[in-house]
């Protein structure tokens, strides 16, 4: 039917809590069928970093759960608290480590989060009728899961129990969802896992990896975030209920009106200049990378940061495998953002391979001529929406004249050689030298081309030979410092007395966010 919404949603997934949450109102506004299928987390073959996933899937989903008044587990309530950790260490002797390996899965998420739980919220939520009361029966299912610590403490204040271990508040838990499949539309099966696998194989049929993804007819909306794109759709439809008589998106309107005064007109720049650091981890192959560049520069400019630009590797570059569908969605969403954001994205020239190599070679001299903010954008505009050819030298010719960076004698000479590059650093002390001296280039006012101690050209020229070390710490410093795989990504922190930094220390981190969807959190 030309008015079904699929839901596809994990128990515990983080972002499918709070897109489910939104649902109600997606019926109240608009006539819909919703059909809901239940999975298992996420496709693991398609998502790369499972682990540093999963944790930043919690903080994420904690942001926009606060940002739109949402039910969402406090951070104090995660399940790896020093005095939670504490009280299981009996039940780690008792089991033999068995409770050690069940908690290790579920390390960050609320305390009642256990193999046990989970299975048995899923078993319940895999037998729910599609129909009038559905998504209200799955919600009070996961609100039984996601607020097990209010569950647990309301237990404790009311008596019922002196104090709530893990293993309290999981047979609290259990015999909740337990009572609400017998007072709801839940129908416990057999043949609950039989259910799981076949909705994971419709998504997987429909197109799509992921929960918390909605489909209208070909058409994907994940989480929050797209769901204004799916609001269009079912106006367009016609499908607008009585009482809706904007006609025009709102749910996420809070978010946009966030992303779209992300420059107001009073800048703060020249208040307090060079206060904070903002590290943008950057792609030459990423489109959500090239969609991002105008609002971090705007952002950087208005508030008066310190705006450090560190490039890594694309992940099929660094041997991880990206699937066509994977491929597929990304640029089809990519596609959709920048007609959104009027920003010229279609006619794309893949960069993989030579052409990243490339513009790993050329980005130091940029950076040494000041010029990298305009290297990049060309590089966006003509890569990704003229279909320039960057592995060629004409077309990276073209990249440099829009850009006014000047292809001086030494770039020339490495990208008529090598562009794999040495790779290796015979002597350390001198790389860090002439790593340390490019980087301040970077933070220098005007571009000096003379560098620290005169020898800035020659800083650009090592680095650039040895780019496969240089984009190499930069991916393990974004690890280090928000826990982060993906591009683009940011990290705010503090600006000592020393002036910027060339290295950010952990400590000085005041945030980090993954995402263009995420500069508002900046």
């Amino acid at each position: 039917p030309a008015n079904r919404i699929t839901v596809y949603y994990a128990v515990a997934d983080p972002h499918s809590y709070v897109l489910l949450q939104l649902i109600p109102a997606i019926q109240r506004l608009y006539r819909v069928e919703v059909e809901l299928r239940v999975t298992e987390q996420f496709n693991t073959v398609l998502v790369v970093e499972g682990e540093k996933r999963r944790a930043w899937a919690m903080e994420d989903a904690r942001a926009l759960a606060q940002l739109y008044g949402l039910r969402f587990p406090e951070q104090k309530e995660a399940a790896g608290e020093g005095a939670r950790d504490s009280s299981r260490e009996g039940e780690r002797e008792e089991v033999g480590g068995e409770a050690a390996d069940d908690e290790s899965s579920w390390r960050g998420y609320p305390r009642a989060f256990c193999d046990r739980t989970v299975r048995a919220a899923t078993t319940a939520l895999a037998s729910v009728r599609d129909g009038e009361g559905a998504v209200d029966a799955v919600l009070q299912v996961l609100h039984v899961l996601w607020d097990s610590n209010i569950a647990a403490q309301r237990a404790q204040s009311s008596g019922a129990v002196a104090h709530t271990t893990r293993e309290h508040t999981t047979e609290l838990v259990l015999s909740r969802l337990s009572a609400l499949a017998s007072e709801h539309t839940v129908e416990l099966s057999v043949l609950w896992e039989e259910r799981v696998r076949e909705n994971e194989r419709h998504l997987a049929r429909a197109g799509h990896y992921l929960p918390a993804m909605v489909r209208l007819g070909m058409e994907w909306f994940w989480c929050i975030d797209r769901l204004h794109y799916l609001e269009q759709r079912l106006i367009e439809r016609g499908l607008c209920s009585a009482t809706h008589e904007t006609c025009a998106p709102t749910l996420t309107r809070q978010l946009h009106c966030l992303m779209d005064t992300v420059s107001p007109p009073q800048p703060l720049a020249s208040v307090r200049p060079h206060r904070l650091c903002l590290t943008m981890y950057w792609s030459f192959r990423s489109p959500y990378s090239q969609l991002c560049l105008d609002s971090v520069f705007r952002l950087a400019d208005f508030y008066g940061l310190e705006l450090r630009i560190r490039p890594v590797l694309p992940m099929v570059m660094r041997g991880y495998k990206v699937p066509f569908v994977k491929r597929l969605y990304i640029i089809t969403d990519a596609k959709r953002e920048a007609d959104r954001l009027n920003i010229p994205l279609g006619q794309v020239a893949d960069p993989v391979g030579e052409a990243t190599k490339k513009a790993m070679c050329t980005y130091p001299f940029a950076v040494l001529q000041g010029k990298e903010r305009a290297f990049l954008s060309a590089w966006a505009t003509c890569v990704w929406g003229e279909g320039v050819d960057a592995s060629k030298r004409r077309g990276l010719g073209i990249i440099l004249e829009r850009s006014g960076v000047a292809c001086v004698t030494e770039l020339d000479a490495i990208l008529s050689s090598d562009t794999e590059g040495r790779g290796t650093v015979t002597d350390e002390k001198h790389w860090e030298k002439m790593r340390d001296t490019f980087w301040r280039a970077q933070m220098s006012a005007g571009g000096d081309t003379s560098g620290e101690g005169g020898c800035g050209l020659e800083a650009a020229q090592h680095v650039a030979e040895r780019w496969h070390r240089a984009v190499g710490e930069n991916r393990k410093e974004m690890a280090e410092l928000g826990g982060l795989w993906g591009v683009p990504s940011f990290v705010v922190s503090r600006i000592s007395a020393d002036g910027p930094p060339v290295k950010v220390s952990r400590d000085d981190v005041i945030g980090c966010a993954w995402g263009n969807d995420r500069i508002w959190l900046l």
